[in-house]
């Protein structure tokens, strides 16, 4: 009896039979299909977080910028090419052009806003996946995702019934309404002004520049009043960016002059949403 007692308890563990494995697998499977989608979600969630962070840094320099300099917005002007900033700009040169002098990535510490801040990631979308190519076939990423409002301080300026050109902040009125910097679409994105016509414009339904809508038809926004938003899409600005939305911008952009994507959307109608929220958060008369 004591014999069989001990031979029964030096068996080894019972091992898996190979249904079991399999449906132990399967279960994991079930559970890693389940939860990718979620956390790809939670990544784009942390990305888009991030850019609107960057934004708002931004809109901070040019706070700080506006302190020292009596209210005055850093210039916004665009050069005698009129895709490149002009020679006071608060950046410099032309996002799809990597082949110009100072290089590519001077054109961001030359410009006015450098000694407020010295970080270069702050111009960028962490989500931005595009680049230009240079001499040789040579690429590099798009050194900047962020436009600033062609009515602040740029001898451009759209001025009509409902707008007015703003060179300070005492020109704006209700600062936490106005949009200073905003997520520009990367076939559309050269100089650093980005222009929204306003519903009282002779060309209006129409945009001069194209937001972005990299975060799942969503782009970033920065204020006057130093937020930032995220601002979802639900028009002409989500539609124009499945049409513009190559990373390879020489795919769409012929040369760095040639912008495809300005003043593409007569056909919009004057009711589009997305033309709305963006005509009203301009420097209003």
């Amino acid at each position: 009896m004591n014999m069989k007692i001990e031979k029964r308890f030096r068996r080894g563990p019972k091992a898996f039979t190979l249904i079991e494995l399999l449906v132990v697998i399967a279960i994991i499977a079930i559970l890693a299909a389940m939860l990718l989608p979620a956390l790809a979600k939670a990544k784009a969630k942390a990305l888009a977080a991030q850019c609107m962070s960057n934004n708002r840094q931004l809109e901070l320099v040019v706070q700080m910028y506006t302190g020292d300099f009596r209210e005055t917005f850093p210039n916004n002007d665009i050069g005698a090419v009129g895709t490149d900033a002009g020679p006071n700009a608060w950046i410099q040169g032309n996002a799809q052009s990597y082949t110009g002098t100072p290089p590519y990535q001077n054109w961001i510490s030359t410009g006015a806003l450098w000694d407020y801040n010295k970080s270069y990631p702050i111009y960028q979308c962490p989500a931005s996946r595009a680049f230009v190519h240079g001499l040789g076939g040579a690429t590099v990423s798009q050194n900047r995702s962020y436009s600033l409002s062609v009515q602040l301080n740029c001898a451009k300026a759209r001025t009509d019934a409902m707008t007015h050109a703003a060179p300070k902040t005492s020109n704006v009125s209700k600062s936490s309404d106005v949009f200073v910097f905003a997520e520009e679409n990367q076939i559309s994105i050269d100089n650093g002004a980005i222009g929204v016509y306003s519903t009282a414009a002779a060309e209006y339904p129409n945009l001069w520049n194209l937001p972005s809508a990299r975060h799942n038809n969503s782009g970033t926004l920065s204020f006057v009043d130093g937020h930032a938003e995220i601002w979802k899409w639900r028009g002409i600005v989500v539609t124009a960016n499945a049409k513009f939305n190559a990373d390879d911008t020489v795919t769409q952009r012929p040369t760095a002059s040639v912008n495809p994507a300005q003043n593409a959307f007569a056909s919009a109608s004057a009711t589009d949403p997305d033309l709305l929220k963006l005509a009203n958060a301009l420097p209003l008369n």
